[in-house]
Parts: C-alpha cells; sequence; structure tokens
C-alpha cells in the first residue's frame, strides 16, 4: 500500500523497523514508532485566519496515524493481543464514520453555499469509502467478540486497501478547501460557530472509546503554536478525566497507539513467543 500526498514526516514518521528483533520466542520486543506508508501532512500556517484549517488538518492527522498503525501492527500481533487490536481498529473506524456524519450533517450544509460542487464530492467520496470501512469493522468486531471470523492480517491489509489510498488523499483535499486564499467570501464568524457546533458534535461520539482514541494519536511536533489558540479543543478537566481514567476502560486497545496516556510516543510490545 502506498498512501500518497507526503507533505511532511512527523516525529513517527522518520523511524523503520531496523532494530526489530522476532527472533527469541518469548522475548518482549518494543516496535519501533511506525515508518509511515503516510506522512503526516503539515497544518496550515499563514496567519490567524487559518485556525479552522489547521484544526482539520490536526484533526485529520488522528485517522492518518491510526490507518499507519493498524496497517503496520497488522502482521505483528501477537495472539493474545487479537482481541484488543481488534478494538482498535473498531474504534479508528467508528471515529471515521463519526467525523463524517458530523460534517455532514454540520459542516456541509453551511460550506455547500460556497462550494457547491467540492461539497458534493466530497459528500460522494464518503459515501464511496462506507463499505470498505464498513467491511472492517464488521470484520475486526466478528474476530472480538468471537463471531466466527478468523484474525487474518493479510485480510486486515487487503480491506484497507481497499480505501486506504482515496481516503487520505480526501484528507488533504478537504483541509485544502478551507484555506485562507479560498474563504475569502465565507462569514468567518459563521464558519467559527459552525466548527464549533462540529467539535461538540465529535466530542459526544464516545468518551470512553473515541477520545482516548483521539488524544492517543495527537503528534504534539506538528501543532503549530500561535496566540490565542489552544489545540486539541478539549478542556484541561476533560482530557486529564478520559486520559487517566476513561482511557483504563479499554486500556489494551491503546497499547497500538502511537502515543501514550502522557502524550509520549510509544512502541508495540510483541510477545514473539505466543505469535
Amino acid at each position: 500500500m502506498e498512501f500518497g500526498l507526503c507533505l511532511k514526516q512527523s516525529r513517527l514518521a522518520r523511524h523503520s523497523f531496523a532494530n526489530l528483533n522476532l527472533s527469541r520466542p518469548g522475548f518482549l520486543t518494543i516496535m519501533p514508532f511506525p515508518h509511515s506508508p503516510i506522512n503526516v501532512l503539515t497544518p496550515p500556517s499563514r496567519g490567524i485566519c487559518d485556525v479552522q484549517a489547521s484544526s482539520l488538518a490536526l484533526l485529520h492527522n488522528t485517522f492518518i496515524l491510526g490507518a499507519n498503525s493498524i496497517y503496520e501492527k497488522a502482521s505483528l500481533v501477537s495472539e493474545k493481543n487479537v482481541p484488543s487490536f481488534c478494538g482498535y481498529i473498531e474504534t479508528w473506524v467508528r471515529f471515521i464514520q463519526a467525523h463524517f456524519k458530523g460534517q455532514e450533517s454540520i459542516m456541509f450544509p453551511f460550506l455547500s453555499k460556497y462550494f457547491p460542487a467540492e461539497v458534493n464530492n466530497s459528500s460522494n467520496q464518503h459515501h464511496g469509502f462506507h463499505i470498505g470501512l464498513t467491511q472492517l469493522g464488521v470484520y475486526a468486531s466478528s474476530i472480538r467478540k468471537g463471531g466466527g471470523a478468523q484474525f487474518d492480517p493479510l485480510r486486515i491489509k487487503s480491506l484497507m486497501d481497499t480505501f486506504g489510498d482515496s481516503l487520505v488523499q480526501h484528507l488533504h483535499l478537504e483541509v485544502e478547501l478551507l484555506l485562507p486564499e479560498r474563504m475569502g467570501d465565507v462569514n468567518p464568524h459563521e464558519l467559527q460557530t459552525t466548527m464549533k457546533s462540529f467539535t461538540s458534535f465529535t466530542k459526544k461520539q464516545g468518551w470512553a472509546t473515541i477520545m482516548p482514541f483521539f488524544l492517543t494519536h495527537i503528534d504534539k511536533s506538528t501543532i503549530p503554536r500561535r496566540a490565542g489558540w489552544i489545540w486539541p479543543p478539549v478542556s484541561a478537566t476533560a482530557s486529564f478525566f478520559v486520559l487517566n481514567v476513561l482511557f483504563f476502560y479499554h486500556r489494551s486497545w491503546w497499547k497500538f497507539s502511537p502515543f501514550d496516556n502522557s502524550g509520549e510516543p510509544q512502541g508495540y510490545l510483541i510477545d514473539a513467543g505466543h505469535r
């Protein structure tokens, strides 16, 4: 799989699997940070007027890092960690599906007044991703819940291959739609109100699943510093509660996240004796 549109390497993308050693049975090996087939896009940073584009770019980055993690780790998961990995996959799928739902119901009605053709195209692409995402989510759920499906890393990768390249390209192009040079006729106050509603919708989708996933897929090195602007748009209290309480409801799922609950890069421990 060769996910495209590589604009900037994050601190995760600069590492490889060079020192991965699975030759000693039973030896716990720390997997290096994923060598991304997708490089993280650079959040636009040309002035305060592009805050919304930066926010969307950073949100999309979490989806991209999740795709990297699933694709890279599928072949490395030990048998005892398969249910947890499947829960991780299910959360990634639900997060993207919730994101699309929020865009369709909140963002697109507003943006279609200014960019009808682009919004219509983006909506059609969402529907195009639906089948692949649903198949991946159903497959992972069936494995985790003992529904009869057997875990096959090649099956995971082949399902992602059906929509992965197009999805990542789509994530890049949606950010470009919000760049300042294209937003000259858009009412900035209405845009801000719309994005706040969209953010509120997203945060209601899964406090014990989607929120821990979200907060453990944020590469702090890609967040632009801008006076008066803080990202992610989660209060310190809520963030603390998610990362120090709700995080532990499905703690084993987040071992596949690129960052731990303190925001530091983490590897994946592989029990080589139980592959």
